[in-house]
């Protein structure tokens, strides 16, 4: 079965190429398509065509559309010739890659992440441990209205970064873990939440909410991920596994529902009460998702929505 759709794919792309090609060299020149008068046209005026431009771009979205039809056919009919244990084996064999960096490369790339790990060391608040949403490139501060306001999904961000650093040799390792350990402290016994759930911009000294900003979903998925990432790798510290499961269970996803049997909400307000868009889509909302499957089963396991494929074109 998939031979046949892979040549009928290949035609139809070699088609739309050789169409596209034809277009392009005989296209208007820049100034035509700008519309200036007098000037020659690619189509005349009540012909009926549409300019070459326009039929290009529909061939390359046609292209594109039949090109992910093709995917999800091979990948339909490979779901259906393949047994479980196969399915099962062809999602978790890693592939040998045969390139290795150079010595040049690779100390630039450990530089790089160096310099990235050091934002979320110096943006952070040693004291509550939440990360800066923002920091100029110069150095330089930022207006009195930015300077100090903390985002939980960087903290969250943040909180893997220690990970790292203990793990590549960038900090002392109690240095992370005792930011990892006041972190976690701040948000399981001082930050103000609803439900288990965190508003997205807070003070990075007091944690007290900015901008009136939400109580967010996602942006505390983003946080527990990291929460639950320096609970596994400072694991051997009693106060850092206490604050991790304390932070994580406490949450009410079935609150974030709002009604619904599957979809969570973007977030709450306490002025307004809850935000009208769900996570139903393909995104970073994965984390979310499956972080609630532990607290929504059975049913909810078994309801995450299907992936919203890209808009081709």
């Amino acid at each position: 079965m998939i031979g046949p759709l892979y040549g009928a794919f290949r035609e139809f792309c070699s088609r739309c190429e050789r169409r596209i090609a034809v277009l392009g060299a005989h296209g208007a020149p820049a100034r035509e398509r700008s519309g200036v008068e007098g000037s020659p046209r690619a189509t005349e005026p009540g012909s009926g065509a549409e300019p070459r431009s326009t039929q290009s771009r529909a061939l390359r979205r046609a292209a594109g559309l039949g090109g992910m039809i093709a995917v999800v056919a091979i990948a339909a009919s490979e779901r259906l010739t393949m047994s479980q244990s196969a399915r099962r084996a062809a999602l978790t064999t890693v592939d040998r890659v045969s390139y290795t960096l150079s010595p040049e490369n690779d100390r630039f790339l450990e530089d790089l992440s160096k310099r990235s790990f050091q934002f979320f060391w110096e943006q952070a608040d040693p004291s509550t441990g939440i990360v800066r949403d923002r920091a100029r490139s110069d150095g330089s501060p930022h207006d009195p209205d930015h300077r100090d306001v903390g985002s939980i999904a960087a903290t969250g961000f943040g909180l893997t970064a220690l990970c790292i650093a203990a793990d590549r040799g960038w900090r002392p390792r109690p240095d992370a873990q005792m930011r990892a350990a006041a972190t976690l402290k701040t948000f399981a016994e001082r930050q103000y939440q609803s439900h288990g759930w965190f508003h997205h911009f807070v003070l990075v000294r007091s944690g007290e909410r900015v901008w009136n900003s939400e109580v967010s979903s996602i942006d505390t998925a983003l946080l527990v991920a990291g929460v639950l990432t320096v609970r596994q790798c400072f694991g051997d510290d009693p106060a850092i596994v206490r604050s991790a499961d304390a932070i994580y269970r406490r949450i009410d996803f079935q609150w974030m529902l709002n009604g619904h049997p599957t979809l969570l909400s973007h977030g709450w307000y306490p002025e307004r009460g809850f935000i009208a868009n769900r996570w139903a889509e393909f995104s970073e909302a994965m984390v979310l998702l499956h972080l609630s499957t532990v607290h929504l089963r059975p049913h909810r396991a078994s309801a995450l929505p299907p992936p919203v494929l890209p808009r081709v074109g």
